[in-house]
């Protein structure tokens, strides 16, 4: 079973020690994480753990030199490219990843089909995306000195397979596949987007997948219990139970792993964890407005929660962010319904519910949450 694009969360991780055995990984669900078990399973059952009740942990899988943040830091603003003496200097910009639809078909297949790929069309796959004006987008080479199309916004549609990841239909027939480097970029993209054009909810059947990326950074918030048990050796069992997730404000699950794992101390099964997984990612975020980094900034330096009501009231105008349908295996959502909450009292968090075992538990999501960030 593989994890859909904008699951909340990616995996649901049990660990368990054993007096004989030590400790050991016994569930990851829905699939492998990629991560060596033994690592996984020292990482959520730390040395002393037996000596608290309860205790909390965060930790990160899959930390590479792609997934760090300062590499748009380390350009020298002095530094000389073809693009320092051009008019496309002056522009918004955005670096990017860019692919092609080779669509190999006849007259009458769709050009979506499985013999559909995707292809690079520069020598490095990279490319730069110039915000010329409201009305026009440039697609340049990555050194900026060929431009290799042109792009109206309002002759096209765009639709959102993965995070970080988009497909762009032209009038023209042609399909563009753009991967961001970060969050930043592709909300920035989006925004201007929606300004000229429509998303499309739903392609059938659906593009083909972009080439493999790096597995993406994932925030990891795991609780350890230790809980008095007759007849246990030593009088006492230690269980671990973690969820990973591409979101830096995993802590908003607290309370559902507190629930998850007592269940499974009575019953130990895969069944627990997938009633978690399932309820977590039917959990609503249609109307959950995406902040630029700028606008965080300013949400957390003013005194206004409401700074940004604007931005909110658009989400909920449009109530559907990004393929986030997807991640509803049940159809049903675990939200409030159109407009998250529709009362939020504080505009620096977004409201909503988790339906957990026939409970429902409310969650503030923090809005102003930056990427390296985690816990509260």
């Amino acid at each position: 079973m593989s994890t859909p694009p904008f699951a909340h969360v990616s995996h649901i991780l049990v660990a368990e020690f054993d007096i004989d055995k030590g400790s050991s990984l016994s569930y990851q669900y829905p699939n492998d994480t990629g991560t060596d078990p033994a690592v996984l399973a020292e990482l959520m059952l730390p040395d002393g753990a037996h000596l608290r009740e309860e205790d909390w942990t965060m930790f990160f899988l899959n930390q590479c030199a792609q997934n760090t943040s300062g590499d748009k830091q380390d350009a020298s603003p002095d530094a000389q490219s073809p693009l320092s003496d051009d008019k496309l200097a002056i522009k918004p910009t955005i670096t990017l990843t860019l692919f092609e639809l080779d669509s190999r078909h006849s007259s009458h297949t769709s050009p979506h089909e499985s013999s559909s790929t995707w292809k690079s069309i520069t020598a490095t796959s990279q490319a730069v995306l110039s915000f010329e004006d409201e009305f026009s987008l440039g697609l340049w080479t990555d050194d900026g000195t060929s431009r290799l199309c042109e792009i109206e916004p309002y002759e096209t549609t765009y639709y959102r397979p993965a995070p970080l990841e988009v497909c762009l239909f032209l009038d023209g027939g042609r399909t563009f596949g753009f991967r961001f480097d970060d969050e930043d970029d592709e909300i920035f993209f989006l925004k201007y987007m929606d300004m000229n054009t429509e998303e499309v909810r739903q392609i059938d059947p659906p593009p083909p997948a972009f080439p493999p990326a790096e597995p993406p950074l994932l925030h990891v918030l795991n609780l350890v219990r230790t809980k008095q048990i007759a007849g246990a050796r030593r009088g006492a069992r230690v269980k671990a139970m973690a969820v990973t997730s591409r979101q830096p404000w995993v802590h908003v699950f607290k309370p559902l792993l507190v629930l998850a794992l007592e269940k499974f101390f009575l019953t130990p099964n895969e069944q627990i964890l997938a009633g978690l997984y399932r309820s977590i990612n039917a959990m609503d975020l249609s109307c959950m407005p995406r902040l630029s980094l700028l606008e965080k900034t300013i949400l957390r330096n003013s005194d206004d929660a409401g700074l940004f009501a604007d931005v909110v009231r658009e989400a909920e105008r449009k109530g559907w962010r990004g393929g986030e349908e997807a991640t509803r295996e049940s159809g049903e959502r675990g939200g409030m319904g159109p407009g998250g909450s529709g009362k939020n009292k504080d505009g620096r968090y977004f409201e909503t519910k988790v339906d957990y075992d026939g409970i429902k538990i409310p969650m503030r999501i923090p809005l102003a949450c930056f990427p390296e960030e985690i816990g509260e």
